[in-house]
């Protein structure tokens, strides 16, 4: 997948030159309890140039934003999060992320194959299962990338 972008490069003799959207690596925290559909995600994300941290609940995706915090100062730049998860659901996730100033404005993706969705008190996006690799691609190179998300081709 290539983006049209300020980061482009040129050759007279080609044309117009596009960066691959590797050039906007982003760190996601994915959230999904099947463990093929995250490891496949993970992959994915990765072979993109992503750095991707995974979590099989939402208790555990807690953790890793906690994690996260103390390792370093970067910070997740978005949250691919499932809704149907044992031990804590991703709805019981986002109301824990919203008690916390500094994990609330980070974008969610919502991930399900449910039909029906719950009210949510702040906004997220919702990619429906099954997902297509270009489909998250795009939904990522505009959650963490907005100023050039009209770029991508």
């Amino acid at each position: 997948m290539r983006s049209k972008c300020k980061r482009c490069t040129g050759r007279p003799e080609n044309g117009h030159r596009l960066a691959p959207l590797s050039a906007f690596m982003s760190r996601i925290l994915v959230v999904e309890d099947e463990p093929e559909i995250r490891e496949n995600i993970q992959a994915l994300l990765e072979l993109e140039g992503h750095v991707v941290i995974s979590a099989g609940n939402g208790r555990e995706a807690l953790f890793e934003l906690q994690k996260n915090a103390l390792q370093d100062d970067s910070s997740v730049d978005l949250i691919l999060l499932d809704l149907s998860m044992p031990i804590m659901t991703g709805s019981e996730f986002l109301t824990e992320v919203a008690k916390n100033p500094a994990w609330a404005e980070i974008p969610v993706c919502i991930t399900t194959g449910v039909a029906e969705l719950p009210k949510f008190d702040r906004a997220v996006d919702i990619l429906r299962k099954p997902i297509s690799f270009q489909e998250l691609m795009r939904h990522i190179h505009k959650s963490c990338h907005p100023s050039t998300a009209e770029d991508v081709a």
